[in-house]
């Protein structure tokens, strides 16, 4: 009866919707979280990457919902590097302009049928049932885990990629969100970045003490999202 009556009351969607709701106050609070001068740093260099390169959009996707581009950098190598290097940031953050400069980036361009603030908070609840739900049915066992610095504009998010024919990945990243004009913004770069040793430590006991993680190839990405009423 137990297990009925758990599964007949169970209600994952609103409660990830209570969640979402709640996240999407805090953002528009008059008085959220002063972002420190890592976290200024760590965003201003993510929303720097895709300046000043051309985008070409990639083929079969323009009669699609969302618009889907890439940016080759082997011909945005020098606007990439002068973005970088006149943009103030610390050397731990600008000594990655140079490997961004040999990738070849992604963009994604769309609409949203909700508020701003509520899109942000879709992206920061890392660890909701149906993200869960969705990491279970595509990857497993593989290690999901968050883990949120209080009264900090800092996250981290932790996820095991299983992919075919090669060997596990996963991917640690902390995140920084923020306001730009009317936009809410938000970026991501490994967690391996952020200035506290000890939030560094306990993301690297997470993959060492995870059975598959242990032993998956630790990957880096960086990113960010513009997110405009």
């Amino acid at each position: 009866m137990v297990p009925t009556l758990s599964s007949l009351f169970s209600k994952p969607d609103e409660h990830d919707l209570s969640c979402h709701e709640a996240l999407a106050r805090t953002f528009e609070s008059p008085a959220p979280p002063t972002p420190t001068p890592a976290e200024a740093d760590a965003l201003r260099f993510c929303l720097a990457l895709g300046e000043g390169r051309p985008w070409k959009r990639l083929p079969g996707t323009v009669r699609e919902p969302v618009s889907f581009f890439s940016s080759s950098s082997s011909s945005s190598s020098s606007s990439s590097s002068s973005s970088s290097s006149s943009s103030g940031l610390p050397s731990h953050l600008t000594s990655l302009s140079g490997s961004a400069s040999s990738t070849i980036l992604g963009r994604a361009v769309g609409e949203i049928d909700t508020s701003a603030a509520r899109v942000l908070a879709y992206l920061w609840h890392f660890m909701s049932y149906r993200r869960c739900r969705e990491h279970e049915a595509k990857d497993v066992d593989a290690l999901r885990a968050e883990l949120r610095v209080p009264r900090s504009r800092s996250a981290f998010q932790v996820s095991g990629v299983k992919l075919p024919l090669i060997d596990e990945r996963v991917l640690a990243c902390w995140w920084v969100w923020g306001v730009d004009g009317e936009s809410f913004v938000a970026g991501f770069r490994p967690h391996t970045d952020h200035p506290d040793p000890a939030c560094v430590s306990r993301i690297n006991e997470m993959i060492r003490s995870h059975k598959t993680a242990a032993k998956a190839v630790v990957g880096t990405v960086t990113g960010s999202y513009r997110i405009t009423p």
